[in-house]
């Protein structure tokens, strides 16, 4: 990309992969927004409270498989770009049958599952205003944000750190020059790429396994856990999924109503876009805990910078996975919190919202106490933060110790070849000297 500056092209490649977020975003805000339109509810029969779970269970359900068993295998093997692109496919797939199924609530609930099953491998702005559209119409806009990235995922690089783990160096090396401007600087960070993997090659080996067996690795996994149930248990997942219904038990215009949600979708936007920012300034922790105390703070707190935690803590040997499996325990909580969330709402009206206020006041001790402050370090170096060795640190000793050991096994080779040339030298010598004598 020589027209753009590494900086520029930086944020381009990040703007092509945090994209994928739109997939979430959008798509429970369309499920949202349908549950006013008069015309969906007709559609479909007037589904129930338990039928309205069931549909976001149904999604959720599908992205916990296919992230906990799929998203991670894809992503080692094929790479970081292809496993957003079948998830993308299987978004562009779903989004046709659950818009054009037949008056059949079990279609749009398959609809809904392959949604989530192609989230999940792959992991915004809600319609503005739903009652004078077709709820088809807002069902087929789910296209756009699958569209856009395949269309520009591939002017984006590989990860540099799948591409050393796959042993192509040179492919690493111009991935990092693309949004590097200083060579010193790709280098420096191409060593501690290789360092560290070098390390976690050797003495953290494993798929799955250290994610159980690693003290460190297994703290993190289940900080990242927590910290991801949490995020729905905040109370935002429900508003994003039921605000339409929520709405309705104080407004009883469906006018008013969606203007809220447009409003909750544009500030959401813009709060969000506050993280690019924020995050590195203020720190990750300072974020989470002005989240939990205030909600309307959500967007650039738990909305972002859970993922943002989430995808630094774990080493390169475990990373896909731990991040695969942590992010889909959002839905786990999420396939229980939204198939009851209706129910409980039907029961006790907006009175429900105040357990989310007890949940959050909870949520602002745990983050105090235990979550740590990832602001500042690297990928490579962040073990250390959790107790671990230093991956770098210990993956140089190991390179050195390597190349020592070649360097001898050389050496031994040259004398080896030496010492054979000294007896062929000898040998040729005694035939010369035989043959003299014979001569004489």
């Amino acid at each position: 990309m020589a027209i753009m500056s590494p900086n520029v092209y930086l944020w381009y490649v990040c703007l092509v992969a945090s994209a994928t977020m739109i997939l979430y975003g959008y798509d429970a805000a369309t499920f949202n927004a349908v549950q006013g339109s008069a015309n969906f509810i007709e559609y479909f029969h007037k589904p129930d409270a338990n039928v309205i779970g069931s549909v976001n269970t149904a999604y959720t359900v599908g992205g916990i498989v296919s992230g906990v068993f799929f998203s991670a295998p894809i992503s080692n093997m094929w790479g970081r770009k292809m496993a957003i692109v079948v998830g993308c496919v299987i978004v562009i797939i779903a989004t046709f049958v659950s818009t054009f199924t037949p008056r059949n609530i079990g279609g749009y609930i398959g609809g809904r599952a392959l949604v989530g099953i192609g989230q999940g491998i792959a992991l915004g702005s809600g319609p503005v205003y739903i009652s004078d559209w077709d709820w088809k119409t807002v069902m087929l806009c789910q296209l756009i944000a699958p569209v856009f990235i395949i269309a520009n995922i591939w002017a984006c690089p590989e990860s540099p750190r799948w591409f050393i783990k796959k042993d192509r160096t040179e492919d690493a090396i111009k991935a990092l020059r693309m949004i590097r401007e200083d060579d010193d600087m790709v280098e420096l960070e191409l060593q501690e790429i290789r360092q560290a993997i070098a390390f976690e090659n050797q003495a953290v080996a494993g798929s799955y396994k250290p994610l159980w067996t690693d003290k460190t690795v297994r703290y993190r996994f289940i900080l990242a856990v927590i910290l991801n149930v949490a995020q729905q248990l905040s109370g935002q997942g429900s508003l994003n999924n039921y605000s339409t219904i929520i709405y309705k038990t104080v407004f009883k215009d469906n006018s008013t109503i969606q203007l809220i949600n447009a409003l909750n979708g544009t500030f959401g936007i813009t709060f969000t876009l506050n993280a690019t920012w924020t995050v590195d300034r203020f720190g990750r922790r300072f974020l989470l805990l002005v989240g939990a105390v205030g909600m309307a703070a959500y967007k650039p707190s738990w909305g972002a910078t859970v993922w943002i935690w989430t995808s630094e803590i774990f080493s390169m040997n475990v990373r896909a996975q731990g991040v695969a499996m942590a992010a889909q325990s959002q839905n786990v909580a999420n396939a229980v919190l939204q198939q009851i969330f209706p129910l409980f709402l039907e029961k006790k009206g907006f009175y429900a919202m105040y357990m989310f206020a007890g949940i959050n006041c909870f949520l602002v001790i745990f983050v105090y106490f235990w979550i740590p402050e990832t602001k500042g370090k690297t990928l490579e170096t962040m073990d250390t933060l959790f107790g671990s060795v230093n991956h770098v640190d210990k993956g140089a000793v190991l390179m050195d110790e390597q190349e020592e050991g070649k360097r001898r096994q050389e050496g031994n080779q040259e004398q080896e070849v030496e010492e054979g040339q000294e007896v062929v030298d000898s040998v040729e010598n005694v035939a010369d000297q035989t043959n003299k004598e014979v001569k004489a």
